[in-house]
């Protein structure tokens, strides 16, 4: 009896332990909610779901997940509209020639200039300015750049003109920034600016000849016209490439270049600017804003966009035009060009301080922190 209680004793201490397991409790894996948050609000990055059902990441929430619905929609709305327009204008249908730039104008008004008064929430969610002395500071450097675009475009109004266009073809080749690599999104926007003097040369010079010397405006034209059949060329290849990567890209440079070719050129651009360029930049900046109260989104943008069309429209009535349409078209390219370069300038600045936060944090403990998992020694 007492052989066999000792064999059976020594058998159980040899037994091998039972095996602790290998899953971690689950207040291990879960980081800080508030610290999580924090991170993902600094990183731009959406919100993920870390439960083991769900896998590391899956689908974005909330209204992460409507904008990116919203640009998923965005490709085909543009091309739906292009033919619309494109069909309307082959239907005859007309409009007195004042009417329609004051019609377009308020078009760029109400749909275009929006996208830019945005441009101060960006730079504070960036950390451009944090206080009512640095949002001073900002506005007066933006302000300051405008004012210094009209000083310059008054001394020299050709140079302007052509510095506009290059960086508009620059700014406008970034509505593919995230699908094209450098050449190919320069040589759409090359092809944004120049396409319409493929088939109205004489309507683009005439509208240059409002803004500059109109000897200085026909050398420019032909110059442009030797840049645009190559830009064609370059835009047609791309559609070409992607046509089963990304075929919503393909159509929708292909839309660019039919609403280039068929229309002349004041309505083509208030087409694409409205329909598409705009569009994109508010859905690109809806996530960065996902913080800020959408009253203050709502206010700020209709403030700063009745500030600037009322300044266009001071502008216009002082100086007292005897043609209309020519005065309405010089204070909107004008005005679009002292935007355009503190906006491009000021949001490059913004952007380079958030690569300066996201890639300035630890990558391990940034990964770790926003999918809320702890990686394993």
């Amino acid at each position: 009896m007492s052989m066999s209680h000792a064999f059976l004793t020594d058998a159980a201490s040899k037994a091998p332990a039972p095996a602790k397991s290998a899953r971690r409790p689950a207040s291990q894996h879960a980081a800080p909610p508030r610290a999580s948050a924090r991170l993902r609000r600094r990183t731009s990055l959406p919100a993920v779901d870390a439960s083991p059902k769900a896998g590391t990441l899956s689908r974005v929430r909330g209204p992460r997940c409507m904008t990116a619905l919203l640009e998923c929609w965005h490709c085909p709305a543009f091309v739906v509209i292009t033919a619309a327009v494109i069909c309307a204008t082959a239907l005859g249908t007309t409009v007195a020639e004042d009417a329609r730039t004051l019609l377009l104008a308020s078009l760029v008004a109400v749909l275009g200039v929006p996208h830019g008064a945005l441009d101060p929430l960006l730079a504070r969610e960036t950390g451009v300015w944090t206080d009512r002395p640095g949002l001073a500071r900002y506005l007066t450097a933006y302000i300051a750049l405008a004012l210094a675009v009209l000083v310059a475009w008054k001394a020299a109004p050709t140079h302007s003109l052509v510095l506009f266009l290059a960086l508009s073809a620059w700014h406008f080749g970034g509505d593919w920034a995230d699908r094209l690599r450098v050449w190919r999104r320069l040589a759409c926007g090359v092809g944004v600016v120049t396409l319409p003097i493929l088939t109205h040369a004489d309507e683009v010079t005439r509208l240059f000849a409002l803004l500059v010397p109109a000897a200085d405006a026909v050398v420019l034209t032909a110059w442009l016209g030797v840049v645009a059949p190559v830009a064609l060329v370059a835009m047609l290849l791309t559609a070409t490439a992607f046509r089963k990567v990304d075929p919503r890209m393909s159509a929708e440079l292909l839309a660019v270049v039919a609403l280039a070719v068929a229309l002349e050129p004041v309505t083509y651009f208030t087409t694409y600017f409205c329909a598409l360029h705009s569009p994109r930049h508010l859905l690109r900046s809806a996530p960065r804003l996902s913080g800020v109260a959408p009253s203050t989104k709502v206010l700020t943008t209709v403030a700063l966009t009745l500030l600037t069309v009322g300044i266009g429209a001071g502008v216009l009535f002082a100086i007292e035009p005897t043609q209309l349409d020519a005065a309405v078209l010089r204070v909107v390219f004008i005005g679009l060009f002292a935007l355009t370069v503190p906006h491009m300038l000021l949001g490059r600045a913004a952007a380079m301080v958030r690569d300066v936060q996201t890639y300035s944090l630890p990558k391990p403990a940034m990964l770790q922190r926003v999918v809320g998992l702890r990686c394993r020694s």
